[in-house]
């Protein structure tokens, strides 16, 4: 869940010196919050494939980071 922030370091000086850093900033961590999203909802369909039922916890976390992620735009 922090790879959002990784990225906006490596980023920052293209974000900071491009024509609208605030738009380009929004539009970069939506782009990276729909990707987790899917990964998330990937959980469950191989839980299922490998039968381990333990992974249904990772998708619990992986969702709330999520969600925190996303609604903080």
């Amino acid at each position: 869940m922090l790879l959002p922030l990784a990225k906006a370091l490596v980023d920052a000086d293209t974000i900071a010196h491009g024509a609208r850093p605030l738009n380009e900033m929004i539009h970069s961590r939506r782009l990276l919050g729909a990707g987790v999203s899917g990964v998330t909802l990937a959980v469950t369909p191989f839980r299922r494939i490998v039968r381990y039922g333990n992974l249904i916890d990772v998708r619990r976390m992986l969702g709330v980071g999520t969600f925190c992620h996303i609604a903080r735009i």
